[in-house]
Order: structure tokens, then sequence, then C-alpha cells
């Protein structure tokens, strides 16, 4: 901004000099007149006499306003003021832009048109040639002039000015009156007064221009139905193009379907010819009680998204009086939980809504008379539906084996949602759709629902839902809220046509740009699945195939108990009697790897192998002195006990030393020259990862490095699965304080005994990161380099999404860190990898298949 600053007087010079002409004043180029007037709708047009301007605008651009200059100033004219008795000849096309020979120009008739420049007054004469068979409004409307009336029309509008409102209002929701008022300021911006108000022809016109534009979108002028005989006759709604659709994207039959030349059972793949929906209510398409035009219709009635309203307003009066509707979530109520008082004064408290579920695309929809109840959601619903049902055949309503509908009050919906449409469409296909219908609640609005309602009717566990949320309708009711403000003063037919433009608008934009992003998707989702599926094989084989194999055979729908309590797979009991799957590593622990030195020692008879126990001994004195600093940094233990535990370790590390020097001679110069530490948990033991390898090898303690290496990577092994159980052992007792701490004292107590396993998992993430930079000591690496098989622990991979409850949002494109699948595949290069994941036994029906 500083650059334009600078330049401000220039630039404020042409601007200036673009509202006036050096050539004004002086002779016209056709050498007969003075040139006074200019064109600002005109690209780089040369002042002109008058004359010579009517010549060059009457024929091809009449609307351009005459800038004339009159001594003074310029004075802005229509084309019939600059030259008396201009005339402009409407509807004679057989030679445009000259006089009809049969008109009679001694009468013309003063016309109000409306451009995109402005309201003109000007002069009109209308062809004569064929009078006795063409009316004025056709004259009008083949010069792309819309009248305001098809009577006697004396006012119209360009067909440039209505496309330009129709995009303008839905890309910014811009009203009628305000488009208007700023043509009225763009005709005279000192006096808008002075110029004509045409806003309610105006509205008039652009209601007409909007239905007549979404029936020429959708094909109807074409006789589309003619071509898509198995879509709703007359429709004007833009589809989605994605979704599944019979005999239009997808076969006939799609029992099987072919992946990769091989035949995939139907029920792994179901969701390819799975119908996905949303339903959701909305409250800022209010309508007020105001006086109402009875004659006011709806334009596109029966023909948008919106019901016949005879049909539709019985139907609903008949639910209101006789339908009882109870909550039975106690903790998520849709229709209790709207303030009553916002539906003060409103004849219409909003509209419900479907989508297709994956691509955020409107279906159908209904006025609310009285908040949202089941009445109104059954009646849209059972109207997308029957969008794929427009010859009520059976093999039709088939097709689809599975259709999955989210709704934020779904678990107080569906339960009489058979009985309802069954008595209410008793000889529609709808009612037999019904019986593949599949309530599950958002993602979003599931946190809002007590703990069964997380499990019966959560997307994550549906089979076939996939990354699927089901609140793609909330960003919808977003953009919709944008014209609540004008819709709710319209009379009723005029707001459904403008509902139904701008939801219509919704669905092409969708429709525009799906393309790139499900492109997107699909590059994220190439991304994720070998992450996935790494994650899942890994784990698969930690658990062991025989557990698998038990789990898979588990249902995993969930089943209430006899006792009333619903049970699914994916939920943890955290009852102690109740046996938990505890994960193992492919990897030994340190007492694995002592246990075979002592196996060892005992078959080689190799006195000299009792370096292994010296060793093994002092990562046990070093765990004591980490735990000794641990209480210090506390500052919770008496004095006295850390007094008397640094005794009693004192006396260890003595006694060790012996052994110690006994072992590796040579040690003993280190030990004497080294100085000793303050405090005893902060004295060093000389082990060979605390010195150089020259040092090492001078010192002859190479053996003993090989075994201080060996038993390093069991404690580092040790360390890993001690910090997976105290994650699992925090989940479980996180869960059981929620569920049952109550006041103070019980949360109090809860806490301690969080606190211990959380003060337990710093321990073991101590001794891990302790005994890498060992390893790397060992290895003769710098504390920078990388450790196969040991990588860099940070507090972000400490980590699990906690078993004992739902998913939560965001977890479904996160997987457990590396220390869940640590050691399993630990053993294999790059290209074993790759052989493990793409492995041809692998059963994608969420078995392990051949992995051992």
């Amino acid at each position: 901004m500083v650059n334009f600053y600078r330049e401000f007087p220039k630039l404020l010079d042409y601007i200036l000099d673009s509202e006036s002409d050096p050539e004004i004043g002086e002779l016209c180029a056709c050498g007969e007149g003075i040139s006074t007037c200019c064109c600002r709708d005109c690209t780089f047009y040369r002042p002109t006499c008058a004359p010579c301007f009517v010549k060059s605008h009457l024929g091809s651009n009449p609307f351009h306003w005459a800038e004339v200059w009159n001594g003074t100033h310029f004075e802005r004219h229509d084309i019939s003021e600059v030259v008396p008795g201009t005339v402009l000849t409407v509807g004679h096309t057989t030679d445009r832009g000259n006089q009809c020979p049969y008109a009679d120009y001694s009468k013309p008739l003063g016309f109000i048109l409306t451009c995109l420049n402005g309201t003109h007054r000007t002069k009109v004469v209308f062809c004569e040639c064929k009078a006795s068979t063409v009316k004025r409004y056709d004259h009008l409307m083949s010069m792309e002039i819309f009248p305001s009336t098809l009577s006697r029309p004396e006012s119209g509008f360009t067909f440039t000015l209505l496309r330009d409102f129709h995009l303008q209002t839905l890309t910014s929701k811009k009203s009628s009156y305000d488009y208007m008022e700023a043509i009225r300021c763009k005709t005279n911006n000192a006096f808008p007064q002075d110029v004509p108000d045409m806003y309610k022809n105006f509205v008039r016109v652009q209601r007409v221009w909007r239905a007549l534009s979404n029936i020429k979108r959708n094909g109807q002028g074409h006789n589309i139905d003619k071509f898509l005989p198995f879509r709703p006759k007359g429709s004007v709604l833009v589809p989605c193009f994605a979704c599944p659709e019979p005999e239009f994207n997808t076969p006939k039959e799609a029992n099987t379907v072919t992946i990769c030349n091989s035949n995939i059972a139907h029920s792994i793949i179901r969701h390819v010819d799975m119908l996905y929906i949303m339903m959701d209510g909305h409250f800022g398409l209010q309508r007020f009680a105001m006086v109402d035009d009875p004659d006011d219709i709806s334009l596109l009635r029966g023909m948008g998204f919106f019901p016949v309203d005879d049909e539709y307003n019985a139907f609903v009066l008949g639910d209101l009086l006789t339908s009882e509707e109870k909550a039975t979530c106690s903790k998520f109520n849709a229709v209790e939980m709207q303030n009553k008082l916002k539906f003060k004064g409103c004849v219409i408290t909003g509209v419900l809504g479907v989508e297709c579920g994956r691509h955020s695309i409107f279906l159908s929809m209904v006025d609310l008379q009285k908040g949202e109840r089941f009445g109104n959601a059954d009646f849209a619903l059972a109207r997308a539906l029957r969008r794929f049902l427009p010859a009520l055949t059976l093999g039709r309503a088939k097709f689809f084996k599975h259709i999955v509908v989210t709704y934020d009050v779904a678990c107080q919906y569906f339960v009489k949602l058979k009985e309802r449409f069954k008595l209410s469409f008793p000889l529609s296909d709808v009612s037999v759709m019904v019986d593949m219908i599949h309530m599950l609640v958002p993602k979003m609005h599931l946190a809002g629902h007590k703990e069964d309602c997380r499990y019966r009717f959560s997307l994550n566990y549906f089979d076939g839902a996939g990354r699927l949320h089901g609140e793609g309708i909330e960003p919808s009711w977003a953009e919709t809220k944008q014209s609540g403000g004008s819709t709710q003063h319209m009379n009723h037919g005029h707001r459904h046509d403008t509902i139904i433009d701008f939801h219509n608008y919704w669905n092409w934009r969708k429709n525009r740009m799906m393309s790139g992003r499900l492109e997107e998707q699909l590059n994220e989702a190439t991304k994720m699945r070998s992450k996935m599926i790494m994650q899942y094989k890994s784990l698969s084989r930690g658990h062991g195939q025989d557990k698998i194999e038990g789990w898979l055979k588990e249902p995993t729908a969930a089943t209430r108990a006899p006792n009333g309590e619903w049970k699914s797979p994916y939920r943890m009991h955290t009852n102690p009697s109740i046996e938990t799957a505890d994960m193992y590593f492919l990897v030994p622990t340190q007492e694995e790897i002592m246990q075979s030195f002592h196996s060892k020692e005992k078959s080689d008879d190799a006195p000299q192998e009792a370096g292994a126990s010296v060793v093994f001994d002092a990562l046990k004195i070093e765990e004591k002195q980490r735990e000794l600093r641990a209480l210090v940094k506390s500052q919770s233990t008496p004095a006295d006990d850390l007094k008397e535990r640094r005794t009693k370790l004192s006396g260890e590390i003595k006694r060790w030393r012996k052994r110690y020097i006994k072992a590796a001679p040579l040690v003993e110069s280190l030990i004497a020259a080294a100085p000793q530490a303050e405090t005893i948990e902060d004295e060093s033991l000389h082990l060979p990862s605390s010195i150089t390898l020259a040092e090492r090898t001078k010192l002859g303690l190479l053996n003993l490095s090989i075994y201080e290496l060996k038993l390093r990577e069991g404690e580092a092994n040790t360390a890993v699965v001690g910090i997976c159980n105290s994650l699992i052992h925090e989940n479980l007792l996180s869960g059981v304080q929620r569920q049952h701490s109550r006041g103070v004292y019980q949360n109090t107590r809860s806490h301690q005994f969080i606190n211990r396993v959380k003060a337990k998992r710093k321990a073991y993430a101590a001794q891990y990161r302790e005994c890498r930079r060992r390893l790397l000591e060992l290895n003769n690496l710098p504390s920078t380099a990388t450790l196969p098989g040991y990588p860099t622990l940070q507090a972000k991979d400490m980590f699990q999404k906690n078993a004992t409850q739902t998913r939560v949002l965001g977890e479904g494109k996160e997987t457990d860190s590396w220390i869940w699948s640590y050691g399993n595949l630990r053993d294999m290069d790059e290209k074993e990898k790759l052989e493990f994941l793409s492995d041809g036994q692998y059963d994608y029906s969420f078995g392990v298949g051949g992995v051992n």
C-alpha cells in the first residue's frame, strides 16, 4: 500500500482526466458539427457531435448514456434526448437499426428501460410489420428486453441486467431493493430520488426470470425427461452426479463389482451402491406472519425441493393432531432444546432439508410449522427417496441394499420409523425402502448423546461408512442463512421460488467443484492407506492370530443384553473380572536377554561370561538411581527416608564395584581417577557406554560392551512395553473416574491413582531415552544419528486412542504412534516391509490372513 500512497497525486490525475476530454469543443470528425458528446460506456470513444452520436449508437448500442457538454459541465442524456425526434424502433428485426415503414413515429411511446448502466426514459415505437400476430411483449423479448407486464408494457428490464442481478444475488444474497437502489445511483448519484423507482416491477420480473432460468438450466426447455425417464417429471433440481443412481451412473444389477479382475463379495464393497443421506432442521429460514397474497403461488410448485402445498399441509395437519413425540435420549432433544421465543410471530419456523451424505447436495426440503417434528422429517425423507423411484417399480426400490441416513436425533427418530412410513405412505415403494434404512447420528452431534447412543448410532462403527462424518449439511445452512433476512418477509410462493433458486445454485457449485475435491480426497486416502494397513497388520501380529480370528467371529452391531445394557465389540468394559487383551511385542526384554546369557554360561562353562551379570546388576543400580532422583525432585519424600535410601544404595554400589574390578581389572585406575559425585544417585558407574571407544579398547572392556549393548536393547524394549501398559492403565482409570467418581473427595482420590500411573510412564520414558543415548555411545554414533529399531521418543508418541470411550472427532485420520507396533516390523528392510504391506494372503474383510 505504501507504493500506491506515494503515487496518489498521479493516480488522481488519471481519474480526473477520464471525466473530461481535450477534444470537447473541437470540430467533429464529420466536419459539420462541434464535438459535444462523450460515451463512457464505449471503450476509447472519441467525442462527436450529437447527430454522429445517435448514428453510431442507435443501431447497436441504443442504451448507452450520452455525456453532453453544455458549456459548463457534462449532462447525462438518453439517446432520445440527444437529438429531438430520435426514437428507438422495437421489434423491427428485418432491418435492424432502421425505422419500420408501417409504424407511426409521430406519437412515440414513453418507455422506462432499466439496464446495467441505469434507468432510461426513452422514446420507442413498436414495429407494425406483423401487427396482427405479434404482441408488444414479443417485440421486447426479441430485443432481449423483459417487459414488466404482458398486456401493454411501458417499462422493461434488459436480459443483461437480469443475468447480472441473478448471479449477484446467488453469490452474495443481495436483495432486490438494494440492487435497484444501486441502479438508481448509477443513473443519477447526486439526485437518485429523481430517477423512477422500478423496484416493485423488478421484484415481479426477476422472480419470473429465476423460475425460467431454473427450467432452462435443468433441460426442461429441451424435453430432458424424454432422455432421463427414470427421474421425476418436470424436475428442476440440480442432482448429484456422483451418488449412485440406477440406469444413470450404475448398472441395473450391482450385486458384484469387479475390482482388479477379481470378484469381491458385495458385502465387503457394499458402499459402492449404498445411498447416503443427511437430514437436519434449520431455523434461519423463518417466515413471519404477515398479510399474504392468496394468489401468490410458487412458479416452481412441485418441481423443486418443496412439495405441493395441498398434499404437504394435509399430511402435516394430521401428524400434528395425532403424533406424540417423546425423547428417548436424555442428553439430546432437538424439539425441547429450541428456544420457543424465537418462533414468536412466525407462521413458518424454519425448514428441514435432506442432502446426499457424501457430497452435500440438496435433495428435498419442507417447511416447519411447529418446531422440528418427526412428521416433517418423514415427508422430507420420503420425497428424497422418491427422487430415485419416479416409476414406483419394486426393482428400483431394491437397488440400494443399504441406505444410511444421518440425523441428529436418529436415536429417537428411528424407533417407530417403519411403522410411521407404512402408515403414512402405504401405496408407495418408499415404504419398502424404509426396511433398508440404517439411522445413524452425525459425528459431531454424537457427543451430545448418552453413551449407549455413541455405540449404537455411530458412523465410526458402521461397516461401509468409511470416513463419512454426516455433518455436511451444516455448512449448507451457514450459506443458506444469509438469505433469511429477505426471504422471511416474502409471500409464500415467492419465498419458495427464491429458496429453490439459492439451493439449486449451491448444488451446481458443489457439482462444479466436486472433481477437484474428490481428487484431493483420493490422494489423501491413498497416502493414509499404506499407513493404516501397516499399523493394522502390525497390531494384528502383536495380538496374535488366535485372538484376531476370535474377534472376527464377534458381531459388529451393538446388541442389547437381558439387563437392558447395550453391548458392542467396540465398547471396552472396565470390570476387573473381564479379561483384557494384552499386547505382546516380538522383541526380547532385558530379563529374557539375561536368561540367554545365563544359559550360555552353563553350556560353555566360560567364567568370563559372568561379566553379563555384572552389567545386568549395574543397570538395575542405575534404575534405582533414577528412582531416587525422581523422589528428590518431587520433594514429597521425608529426609530420613532419603537418607536411608542413599545409604543402602551406597552399599550396593561398593559391593558391585568389587565385582566390576574383578571382571575388568584395568578399570580400577579409571574409577580412582574420577571425581566423586555430590550425591550417590549421581555417582557414575563407569560402564563401557560412558567412555569412548578408544578407552574401552585400552581398558579391555570390549566384551563387556557387547553385554551392555544387548542388555541396553532389552532395557529399551522393557521401557516401551512399560509405557504402553501405563497408557492402557491410565485410560482405564480415567474411564472409571468419569463413570463413577462424584464430588471432590472421590475425584481427588482418582487423580492420585492416575498421577501415579503418569509418574510411572514418565519414568519409563526417561529410561528409554537414557538407553537410546547409551546405545548411540556403544555404537560410536553422534547423539543426532538415527538408530535403526530405536526411534527418538517424543511426548506426542506417548499416545493411544482411548478405548474406554467412543472415538472423538479427528481420531479417524490418526494412527497410534510407533510404540504400539514396536519391534513387530523391526527386522524387516524396506523391501520386506513393502512385501508385507502388499501380502497377497491379506484378507481385506479385516482379517490378518497369512500374517504369522
